[in-house]
């Protein structure tokens, strides 16, 4: 009556299943796991950004890797941007595929060091006007005087570990 199980179809069919069982008891676990990790992201990203700001020179220096636990971190920098030095990296998608710029201005800190700002700015393309030629307009100049930064500090794919890119924030120091 069930002699049609041996048969070869059967037979293969019940093999693939035998192999295809452990794979996704194994793609479970690697899916559960990878939650788990995107979860202790989530919480170090809040908590660092709720924690109260320090200065940038507290939390790493030339050479020094930004420990795995201060990504995220808020950190003040006062300083004088350079924008003679300034790079303007074009063609850049927002979240909203808006397409912008980013804009990389070092930031003279009061002691001669230099921190890499990116000040992002992604314009709307006027209206008549293509993305492409919304993106190619200049960049708008920074205000003269100094400046404090209140960014998060954390290293990027295009970056090498310890140099920080400092993002968002920009206010006037209280004297």
């Amino acid at each position: 009556m069930y002699r049609f199980l041996l048969s070869r179809q059967w037979v293969i069919l019940t093999l693939v299943a035998l192999v295809l069982m452990p794979t996704m008891i194994e793609l479970g676990f690697w899916q559960f796991h990878r939650h788990e990790r995107r979860v202790a992201q989530n919480s170090l990203i809040a908590d660092n950004l709720r924690a109260e700001p320090v200065p940038v020179e507290e939390l790493t220096s030339v050479g020094h890797t930004v420990p795995r636990a201060d990504y995220w971190r808020r950190v003040t920098a006062i300083g004088t941007f350079d924008t003679a030095h300034e790079v303007v990296v074009r063609r850049r998608t927002s979240a909203d595929d808006r397409v912008g710029m980013h804009v990389l201005t070092p930031l003279v800190l009061r002691d001669g060091r230099v921190l890499r700002l990116c000040r992002r700015c992604p314009p709307s393309p006027p209206s008549g006007r293509s993305p492409a030629a919304a993106a190619a307009r200049p960049a708008p100049p920074p205000s003269e005087g100094p400046w404090e930064d209140v960014p998060g500090a954390r290293p990027g794919p295009h970056r090498p570990a310890g140099v920080p890119q400092v993002t968002r924030g920009l206010r006037r120091p209280a004297d």
